[in-house]
């Protein structure tokens, strides 16, 4: 369509996601209801912006980055020259889709490797509170997917290999 898309994480506050839909001119939305029109005027974006990333940083206010598809793709090739295309073969989104590493690098370099992204609801990964995640549930998810890689915060990391310790369980290789 020529627009670039804003994804939006959902741990952004109501007031966080109308600052970065106005900044960013978008004239509709796609949710659970369908398409919703805004009524922002599009904004000047830099030639061949394809999505704009925000995060809230350190102030609460988001700030927006644009992205080139050939800037998203090259970071999601080199992702798969890195650990290889059997490792970026199968994925488990972890973190929402609205975080740009998880897009780039989980989505798009599965995609590319030609593999299988296991998009589930996050509640059903262990993720229903992103701050506070189901160790267990996330345990199950791994290992039920098999999956190669995930995207992981260090937090999340050290939550992950605190449960298998606690819990002497191992994740298949």
């Amino acid at each position: 369509l020529g627009r670039a898309a804003v994804p939006l994480p959902p741990f952004f506050t109501g007031e966080q996601c109308r600052s970065a839909l106005a900044d960013a001119g978008a004239v509709a939305m796609i949710g659970p209801a369908g398409i919703m029109p805004l009524d922002h005027a599009p904004a000047p974006l830099p030639a061949g912006t394809a999505k704009i990333s925000y995060t809230s940083g350190s102030t609460g206010r988001p700030q927006g980055i644009c992205l080139s598809e050939a800037q998203m793709l090259a970071t999601a090739r080199a992702v798969i020259d890195r650990v290889g295309p059997d490792r970026a073969g199968v994925h488990l989104p972890l973190l929402p889709l609205g975080v740009l590493l998880e897009n780039v690098a989980g989505l798009y370099a599965t995609l590319i490797a030609g593999g299988c992204y296991h998009g589930r609801p996050l509640g059903k990964l262990g993720m229903a509170s992103l701050f506070d995640p189901a160790e267990d549930l996330m345990l199950d998810a791994v290992a039920a997917s098999r999956a190669t890689s995930l995207i992981l915060v260090p937090e999340l990391l050290a939550r992950i290999v605190s449960a298998l310790r606690r819990t002497g369980r191992r994740l298949p290789a």
